[in-house]
């Protein structure tokens, strides 16, 4: 789900929020909020946008999709890969 997709009735969502306690285990806590996601390119869509949209870099997107690393331009119906910290969107 994009920041900015509308909610439906009854759909459930996960709220998370900073906890004071640190795991002695970050990484696993960091695998834990990290999600893997199959975005599908919309019209207007740009890197940029995208890297906005989901707070990541422009270099990390490119790195995760390899094969359009020669690409320009994006296309309608195309599919990234991103990997989302699911507690940083807002």
């Amino acid at each position: 789900m994009a920041p900015t997709d509308p909610l439906k009735i009854g759909q459930k969502l996960v709220l998370w929020s900073q906890s004071s306690k640190l795991t002695s285990n970050a990484s696993l806590n960091q695998q834990k909020r990290t999600k893997k996601i199959h975005y599908k390119v919309r019209n207007g869509d740009s890197f940029a946008r995208i890297a906005d949209k989901f707070n990541v870099s422009l270099a990390k997107i490119k790195r995760w999709n390899r094969t359009l690393s020669g690409k320009k331009y994006l296309q309608p119906g195309q599919s990234l890969i991103l990997f989302v910290d699911i507690t940083r969107q807002f």
